[in-house]
């Protein structure tokens, strides 16, 4: 069955449901066949474009969108070039960006996408489907070596374009199988299995499309100076080490992003990225007047967003003890996180009580965030398990605060119920290869993991599936309730609804195994000078944790 949806409606059913359906809606089809242009978001009446917008950054690792993988790169990316689809900054609904509609059909195995018509490139070049299939290709190729090309790896022809599997096919090795030009308006994406989820994917910068002719044309000087679909371009061709990039006003951008106020055209004539030093240097510069945007570090006053990092202690489910989850719950319970969070990130994160971000407002029910000293204790009497002075190692990468993460968790477990909680301090790849190892953690780590486009199924599947144990399922947990629903529920679901409430069943179960021990989750914050504000009021966008540029005005 495929069911049309049109996302300005919404579903009937209580409201938890209704906030992940707007979070889960992946098989929308959005009903709008004409080519009229889609009803434009309003900002702030006090939203004028115009003026410079400064904004202090550190080195960016590139301008070209299909290679961006850090905040400096995305966020380029996201200036310079608009996605195929958007979120809404508030919901993290999907809606029309340059695609004006899609499909999930085929029991989650096909994405169909239709393009808008009338949408140009900023060198003014029709963009077609080809362009389409180009830059997913692109990112995709074993020879553009894009850090971000796992984004793609569910598409058919993946492996063999990524040269992760042999092929003696030319064209298997120069584009994705799996990405069909089916006219200039048309693209149907086919999966090598079913991931109705995958179409989030289609909002992140990264798999914007680029000119197929400007690429082709001229592949390193593209890199220094993408052409995209954007309000802006590049004043000059960037340069590594170049101290100031500048964007300038495009006059060929048709306002095609819903997810943005005026879509997507900006309100700064120009936006500068004033490249400083360090991550200091770029807040100090906010504070002194000589720059209007930064990150915000710990002590500063900051305008702040929902972001997408979840931080979990993580529980080893096969180790004898850590296999039963009325003691992992226990746990669980023992944990103070608001007192984490006042003790270890003032002002900086916020209490998690559940496997989703914040968003998604999908918690564990009776998991307060101050935790449950006398629950926990209870649990485990019924339980029959007695933590007095049992020691374990508690494993943690050494960097950043992660010891005082891990020392303030030991305090509180051994108050709590009498666990010996030992911090053991490793580097990131003694880490990742014990973790990943024949055997796994012998005793508790911390860990960290967030997912950039606003997919549910990205925080579930790789962390709790038993097919990723010995990949990201670091707790080799397994469950075959869990791996049933995921699989054949939630990602093959064709219908909004019945994917939504598989997700959110999946989240259910986690909640009452606690394979990991959801901590805390990440605030996006920045520092603004008096003379910025947001079109929408907020700087950051809820479903991605990004800054949002386009949405930032002079007053």
């Amino acid at each position: 069955m495929q069911r049309r949806h049109d996302p300005q409606r919404a579903a009937a059913g209580g409201a938890a449901v209704r906030r992940l359906l707007a979070l889960l809606a992946l098989a929308l089809l959005v009903a709008c066949t004409s080519e009229e242009a889609p009803t434009l978001r309003t900002g702030s009446a006090a939203a004028e474009p115009g003026g410079t917008l400064r904004i202090a950054t550190t080195q960016p690792g590139g301008v070209d969108p299909g290679n961006a993988y850090e905040p400096v790169g995305l966020l380029l990316a996201r200036a310079l070039c608009t996605p195929l689809l958007g979120t809404d900054p508030a919901t993290g609904e999907l809606v029309p960006g340059i695609a004006s509609s899609w499909l999930i059909a085929d029991g989650g195995s096909t994405v169909s996408l239709r393009l808008r018509d009338d949408v140009v490139f900023s060198d003014g070049s029709p963009l077609t489907a080809a362009d389409v299939a180009f830059s997913l290709s692109r990112v995709a190729s074993a020879d553009y070596a894009s850090t971000s090309a796992e984004l793609l790896s569910p598409i058919a022809g993946y492996p063999e374009m990524h040269g992760d599997v042999p092929t003696d096919k030319d064209s298997e090795r120069r584009r994705l199988i799996g990405v069909e030009v089916r006219d200039d308006e048309n693209v149907l994406i086919t999966l090598r299995e079913p991931l109705s989820d995958f179409v989030r994917v289609l909002t992140s910068p990264v798999t914007a499309p680029v000119s197929q002719a400007a690429a082709e044309r001229d592949p390193a000087g593209f890199a220094r100076n993408p052409v995209c679909v954007g309000p802006y371009v590049l004043d000059s061709p960037y340069a590594p080490g170049d101290t100031t990039v500048r964007l300038v006003r495009s006059d060929a951008y048709t306002p095609v992003d819903s997810s943005r106020t005026r879509g997507g055209a900006s309100y700064a004539d120009v936006v500068e990225l004033l490249v400083l030093p360090s991550a200091d240097a770029a807040a100090e510069a906010v504070l002194a007047g000589t720059a209007d945007v930064a990150a915000a570090r710990p002590a500063d006053a900051a305008e702040s967003g929902p972001g997408v990092m979840l931080e979990y202690l993580g529980l080893p489910t096969g180790v004898a003890g850590f296999d039963d989850p009325a003691v992992r719950r226990a746990l669980a319970l023992a944990i103070d996180r608001e007192e984490l969070v006042r003790r270890v990130f003032p002002g900086t994160r916020a209490p998690a009580t559940g496997f989703l971000p914040p968003v998604a407002d999908s918690t564990c029910a009776g998991l307060p965030a101050r935790g449950d000293v006398e629950g926990a204790r209870a649990l485990l009497r019924s339980s029959g398990a007695d933590l007095s002075s049992v020691r374990v190692p508690l494993l943690f990468n050494d960097e950043l605060r992660n010891g005082e993460l891990v020392a303030e968790v030991a305090r509180q477990l051994r108050e709590a119920v009498g666990l010996v909680a030992v911090p053991t301090p490793l580097s990131y790849d003694e880490f990742l290869a014990r973790g990943t190892g024949t055997r796994g953690f012998e005793g508790m780590f911390r860990f960290s993991w967030s997912v950039p486009h606003s997919s549910v199924d990205g925080y579930l599947h790789p962390l709790f599936s038993s097919d990723r144990i010995g990949r990201d399922n670091l707790s080799r947990f397994s469950d075959p309730d869990v791996d049933r629903v995921l699989d054949r529920v939630a990602r093959e679901a064709e219908d909004d609804e019945d994917r939504a409430l598989g997700y959110a069943r999946v989240a259910e179960l986690l909640c009452e195994q606690m394979p990991m021990v959801p901590l805390t989750t990440s605030l996006s914050r920045w520092v603004l000078s008096d003379r910025v504000a947001s079109a929408t009021g907020s700087v950051v966008d809820a479903s991605t944790g990004a800054l949002m540029v386009r949405e930032l005005f002079l007053r």
